[in-house]
């Protein structure tokens, strides 16, 4: 398993999630993750089918109306840096 550390200090305002920190790893080549608080988040499809969704830590936009609207802060950044973990494994 390829894996690296995140934390919220390096990405400021763009960082996604409701903890603090975590490790962004790629399990069996295809499933990204984000383990937070020894608890295991999926990040992709592949991934959903055996670790909890990731929207439990996943922080809401700060703007009032994409909050009213449900739509949260983006993973692009964590989804490119796993995929690359992936190509690496």
């Amino acid at each position: 398993m390829n894996k690296v550390s995140a934390l919220k200090a390096d990405f400021g305002a763009a960082w996604p999630f409701t903890v603090a920190k975590g490790e962004l790893a790629c399990v069996n080549g295809s499933q990204l993750v984000f383990v937070a608080d020894g608890r295991i988040y999926a990040l992709n499809e592949a991934a959903a089918r055996r670790y909890e969704p990731i929207d439990a830590i996943q922080a809401a936009d700060p703007d009032p109306q994409k909050q009213q609207q449900g739509i949260k802060l983006s993973l692009a950044p964590f989804l490119e840096k796993g995929r690359q973990l992936c190509v690496e494994n």
